[in-house]
């Protein structure tokens, strides 16, 4: 039932209470009659005005709700944004910063042999259902849904002297979260049930997703992930189209599979491009004459 209608109903229910008592008072005592009155026409119009601010009050309660999501969409773009972007982030003092070259490595067997082999189980466990689908399902929920929230971190303790134990602490609530998130979403769309041994590879997965995600980000060079938008042209350099069949001129992004890797260097270099699906794009129609 929706908030109003129970703020509605409780007021409706405590005035004909309220009444009621008043109707019951004016029959024991009928000398009361005009006191009671009076006590009737107070309380009916103390209840307009409470209604009435209860009605301003829910309005501006809904304009608030409104501007906090506003604001919290907001917030989710930029991160999203910053964690896919040429933009660098700050490293701390004392925050060891890795060499790109061998976190590249482990992002390419992610991308080759982690994520496919996590579909391939979650496909024999399913018995049904697109290896690629759940691939791209698993890159979303871990790897896109990471990338904001380790930005997010690393912005708020830029101040602060970098530690391994918070380091540590950080990852592991993350992967918390994000294995919840992984779980909810393979129950939701496929009404997968995990299994222990299934929980276990996840976990394996999770874990070393967010360690080498976490680690590229303020790397030296830092690096970023290429997710290409639906609708992007398709680019040669930064996509890698699996089915290449119909790919022409007018193509574009209809979905990423795994998400590419750029390092921020000078020039921004793709070194590995984001594996998509690709649409035709509609030809636009011709002006009516």
């Amino acid at each position: 039932m929706p908030e109003q209608s129970r703020d509605e109903m409780n007021l409706s229910t405590l005035m004909q209470d309220f009444l009621e008592q008043l109707d019951r008072i004016n029959r024991q005592f009928p000398g009361s009659r005009l006191l009671v009155d009076l006590a009737r026409d107070s309380g009916v119009e103390m209840a307009r005005k409470m209604g009435t601010r209860v009605k301003r009050l829910r309005v501006r309660l809904e304009k608030a709700d409104s501007r906090r999501h506003d604001l919290q969409a907001r917030l989710a773009d930029l991160l999203h944004e910053l964690s896919t972007s040429t933009a660098m982030l700050p490293v701390v003092a004392g925050q060891p910063s890795l060499e790109a070259e061998p976190l590249v490595g482990r992002f390419r067997h992610l991308r080759d042999e982690a994520y496919p082999s996590m579909a391939r189980a979650l496909r024999d466990q399913l018995g049904q259902g697109s290896r690629r689908a759940l691939m791209r399902s698993l890159a979303e929920e871990i790897l896109y849904r990471a990338g904001p929230i380790i930005a997010e971190h690393r912005l708020r303790h830029s101040h602060r002297p970098w530690n391994e134990e918070g380091e540590h602490g950080f990852l592991a609530e993350l992967r918390q979260h994000v294995a919840g998130k992984v779980n909810s979403a393979l129950s939701r769309t496929t009404g997968l049930k995990t299994t222990p041994a299934i929980g276990r590879h996840l976990d394996a997965l999770i874990g070393s997703s967010l360690e080498i995600l976490a680690s590229l980000m303020t790397a030296t060079p830092q690096a970023r992930l290429v997710v290409p938008a639906p609708g992007t042209p398709l680019d040669p350099e930064a996509h890698l189209v699996r089915g290449a069949a119909g790919v022409g001129k007018s193509s574009v992004v209809r979905a990423v599979l795994f998400p590419g890797l750029m390092v921020l260097q000078t020039p921004t270099r793709i070194i590995e491009p984001a594996l998509v699906l690709v649409a035709s794009r509609a030809a636009p129609k011709a002006d009516a004459e």
